[in-house]
């Protein structure tokens, strides 16, 4: 691991806290992609060491509280896990982009006309009002 690396690592685990970074980094080990946690993570590429695929080299990016980090980790039985580099990343690809709304360009007026098809005059007069 590099010094920055190393610096920049330790500085994440200062400011989230050890527990934070175990669980991602057993994340990563189990390769556990499960956007339902706080953190998500994207494995871009596994090299593999061996035949059975126990010692690998997984690298990729981790976004936590809107920001991101890039790793490499080695994970298996020769060394256990090592972080080898963990970056801060600026440009996160393949975040897929928010939810549109229907009425988000919709003009003014069918706006207007739907509110009165959907019965909601009475809080159509009362934001006019305001």
């Amino acid at each position: 691991m590099r010094d920055h690396d190393k610096e920049e690592f330790e500085a994440f685990c200062e400011r989230y806290g050890d527990a934070v970074a175990t669980g991602m980094l057993e994340d990563i080990s189990c390769r556990s992609t499960d956007s339902t946690w706080p953190w998500r993570i994207e494995i871009a590429d596994i090299e593999k060491h061996d035949r059975e695929g126990l010692n690998v080299t997984l690298s990729g990016y981790v976004t936590f509280r809107a920001k991101a980090w890039e790793f490499i980790v080695e994970d298996g039985n020769w060394n256990g896990t090592v972080v080898k580099a963990w970056d801060r990343c600026w440009k996160v690809p393949c975040v897929p982009p928010p939810p549109q709304s229907v009425w988000l360009y919709a003009p003014v007026q069918a706006v207007i006309v739907r509110i009165m098809i959907d019965g909601m005059m009475p809080a159509l007069a009362t934001m006019t009002k305001r």
